[in-house]
């Protein structure tokens, strides 16, 4: 797992490593994997945003498949004003995607991202959004150097 130093901030306010490495019990969440017309898997959730499936055509390649399930595999969480439990909430999130894309998809490797919204601009609740990809050609949707240029806490969690 990598992280910029906002992130880690959060991080060591998490005092016990059990807090940090137990999986979440989400049974709802899953993880299916598609081909393109060129025969290319891509990895989508089942409920997601974009309302991609096995029965989608999907005509992107490379970049713009990495691309697409950028949009599409993103879990948004708001249900907490508390910033270390709401940012738990996300690790264990991270957790069980990261174990699911271990068990079900180990051929593959995977970027898991977490990115916490502290709440403090714009008068809005603290949030955590969860996205993942396939790692193409080892080619990063996010260049793990450059963390430290982002305005939020944001870590990444590297999966097979």
């Amino acid at each position: 797992m990598i992280y910029n130093k906002d992130m880690y901030n959060y991080l060591k306010q998490i005092t016990t490593p059990y807090e940090i490495n137990m999986p979440s019990d989400n049974n709802n969440l899953r993880i299916l994997r598609g081909k393109n017309c060129s025969g290319e898997h891509f990895f989508y959730l089942e409920h997601n945003c974009c309302s991609v499936s096995s029965k989608t055509i999907i005509n992107y390649t490379g970049k713009d498949l990495t691309q697409l399930e950028w949009d599409c595999n993103e879990i948004y969480i708001n249900d907490s004003e508390a910033k270390i439990p709401l940012l738990q909430t996300g690790l264990f999130t991270v957790n069980s995607i990261k174990t699911i894309l271990e068990t079900k998809y180990s051929s593959q490797a995977f970027d898991v991202v977490m990115s916490f919204d502290e709440g403090e601009e714009f008068c809005v609740l603290p949030s955590v959004t969860i996205r993942f990809y396939a790692v193409r050609n080892n080619s990063t949707f996010i260049p793990h150097g450059k963390l430290e240029e982002f305005n939020q806490p944001v870590l990444i969690e590297s999966v097979n």
